[in-house]
């Protein structure tokens, strides 16, 4: 009771909180709002030593700036190039000698896993015979404030060509949504964390919104049981959270 109470609060405040941040003015430059009362807060977290400046969507970053001021041991440049090396050489960091002994995985909804735990996961999969797959990765970057992190972009795309998961082949093309992966490294070129899955728009391809492995599966009917595996469905509580807020905005409306 007491959570559904705390819902229907947020849900007739939030939306006025809405409307009177969406009805205050802004420069082209700066936030002309009610919000500038804060900002000196955020002077102090934001540096200004990186010819860098803060607009009112926020500061755009100089990637290229803060990039070449890094410290780490690695280069970005040479950086990105171990990435790629890596990324050439599938399945994906299956060499033990790649990675560091604190070595983590995390996927969106698995691990973290340790490395023990990770190499014994890739040795119960067969993705490599089930589907013809292309991972298709863009956007090689070095994080501008993590410089031993490398992020990528993947889009990808695969044929069910053999048996998966007590599946016969379908001959079926799966196209997954975007998806973001990284690695982090450590000063002698082992891998520390790898991170995938992270989908960042469900609306695209056609394995219901779910990147890797979950996508897959999902794609060619054998998707788990449990709602981590299945597409996004709104939770009853978020459900009512909308109604009551929708209720609210049309009620304010009406006294308007």
């Amino acid at each position: 009771m007491v959570r559904l109470s705390v819902a229907v609060l947020m849900a007739v405040v939030l939306p006025n909180c809405v409307d009177a941040f969406a009805t205050k003015t802004r420069s082209n430059n700066i936030v002309t709002s009610s919000l500038q009362i804060s900002t000196s807060h955020l002077d102090g977290l934001v540096s200004r030593t990186y010819n860098e400046e803060k607009h009112a969507f926020g500061t755009f970053i100089n990637e290229t700036e803060r990039l070449a001021r890094s410290t780490f041991a690695i280069s970005p440049s040479d950086l990105v190039e171990r990435a790629k090396i890596i990324m050439k050489t599938p399945p994906l960091l299956a060499d033990p000698s790649s990675l560091a002994e604190d070595f983590e995985f995390c996927a969106h909804v698995v691990g973290p896993l340790n490395k023990e735990e990770y190499l014994g996961a890739l040795k119960s999969f067969n993705l490599d015979e089930a589907f013809d797959n292309d991972s298709r990765v863009y956007n090689i970057h070095v994080d501008p404030f993590e410089h031993n992190r490398v992020w990528f972009h993947v889009r990808p795309i695969a044929v069910h060509i053999g048996e998966f998961a007590g599946a016969k082949a379908t001959g079926k093309t799966l196209v997954q949504p975007p998806q973001v992966n990284s690695f982090t490294f450590n000063d002698k070129g082992l891998v520390t964390q790898l991170t995938v899955g992270y989908v960042v728009d469900r609306r695209v391809g056609n394995t219901g919104g779910l990147g890797a492995a979950f996508g897959l599966l999902y794609g060619i009917g054998r998707g788990l049981p449990i709602p981590e595996c299945k597409p996004y469905k709104p939770s009853w509580q978020f459900r009512l959270l909308n109604f009551v807020g929708s209720l609210a905005n049309k009620l304010k409306r009406k006294k308007g």
